[in-house]
């Protein structure tokens, strides 16, 4: 394989991990944002049920832990592609 063709190949290959992990991490989002949207459910039905003290203890998943969940998300994911990036610039492929 010449390396014109390998350097083609390296990028498809690269381009295609790239567009897996994000694919994977928007889902973690998804799924983060579900999570979210259970627990303020769980929290407006108890809201007026028990005293606006002990449901500020018991709400865990506010907008600030929402923020870091998503944050650490992005930030794996985006190391996880610089990770493999790091990995095979240096490689020759041959088919």
């Amino acid at each position: 394989m010449s390396e014109d063709k390998s350097d083609r190949f390296k990028d498809y290959l690269t381009f295609q991990i790239q567009r897996n992990v994000v694919n994977l991490y928007k889902s973690h989002l998804s799924i983060i944002e579900d999570l979210r949207k259970d627990h303020e459910a769980m929290i407006d039905k108890l809201d007026g049920k028990i005293s606006k003290e002990e449901l500020e203890k018991i709400n865990y998943f506010n907008e600030k832990k929402y923020n870091y969940i998503r944050k650490k998300t992005l930030d794996l994911g985006n190391g996880a592609i610089r990770d493999f990036e790091n990995s095979v610039k240096d490689l020759k492929i041959s088919l």
